[in-house]
């Protein structure tokens, strides 16, 4: 856990070293854009989720961490493949997948179907103040741009292959993307491991059977040092990656020597 936290401190300062000393140190030469709110906005929310993960762990309430060490995985990925290269182009394809998915929202919500009338007045709110709070959404010149600004960074042509990543019209979900990035092998051993918490199939784990004898558990129970380990490499990784792609050296030759002076036990994660 120390180690994780030492990472973590790193990490939560890491976006402010950016901006400081690569954005406002060489403006106007260099002016964040949708890139890099993309790849520094990833971070944080791996950031955010790692001190969940923490909190849980130390207060011995483990239900959640295999739901968050696998959210953490999702943002180590895409954050792996938006800086691989194409930087820029993958990053605004990220930003306008959300602006896209938003707007698809928007659709149900004002929807005259069945549907729509449902979630409508589950949220208790009627379908002209949807239509006033985002009045470009009902724009048709608008909804046009926001659909062609997302199919063309990865020149996709269709919105049947309207993944984000599908940057060869073949990696179109998110074990291919692993595949892509070399990490299928934590895709099967730990995103798919994890999922079931996510998809609500550990039922059975809250009970022991033998004969005429149950035993129920109130709480999950488990050596949590694989989650630790596994968000230390990935956030060590990410770090790494993130100082290197913004040409930060001192602070990258400066994590890495004050990782492995203080901990011995980095050899294993390197």
């Amino acid at each position: 856990m120390k180690l994780l936290k030492k990472i973590l401190k790193e990490a939560d300062s890491l976006t402010g070293n950016v901006l400081n000393k690569h954005f406002q140190a060489n403006f106007p030469n260099h002016e964040f854009d949708q890139h890099d709110a993309a790849t520094l906005g990833l971070l944080e929310d791996m950031v955010g989720k790692t001190n969940s993960l923490i909190v849980l762990v130390e207060s011995d309430n483990l239900n959640g961490t295999d739901a968050l060490t696998r959210m953490i995985f999702e943002n180590y990925v895409f954050i792996k493949f938006i800086l691989e290269k194409d930087t820029k182009t993958r990053g605004e394809s990220y930003v306008n997948s959300i602006r896209y998915n938003n707007m698809k929202l928007f659709d149900l919500y004002t929807s005259s179907k069945e549907s729509g009338e449902k979630v409508r007045q589950f949220l208790s709110v009627e379908k002209e103040k949807f239509i006033q709070k985002f009045p470009d959404l009902s724009d048709q010149q608008y909804r046009q741009k926001l659909k062609d600004d997302f199919l063309r960074p990865l020149n996709l042509n269709s919105e049947k292959k309207l993944t984000w990543y599908n940057f060869n019209g073949k990696t179109n979900n998110f074990r291919k993307l692993c595949e892509h990035i070399g990490k299928e092998a934590e895709y099967l051993l730990l995103y798919k491991l994890y999922s079931s918490e996510v998809h609500a199939t550990q039922a059975l784990s809250y009970f022991k059977f033998k004969e005429n004898y149950i035993e129920v558990f109130r709480k999950k129970s488990f050596d949590q040092k694989h989650h630790i380990d596994t968000v230390s490499n990935f956030l060590m990784d990410i770090i790494r990656e993130i100082y290197g792609y913004y040409k930060l050296k001192s602070d990258l030759g400066r994590f890495n020597t004050n990782v492995y002076v203080n901990h011995k036990t980095v050899r294993e994660l390197l």
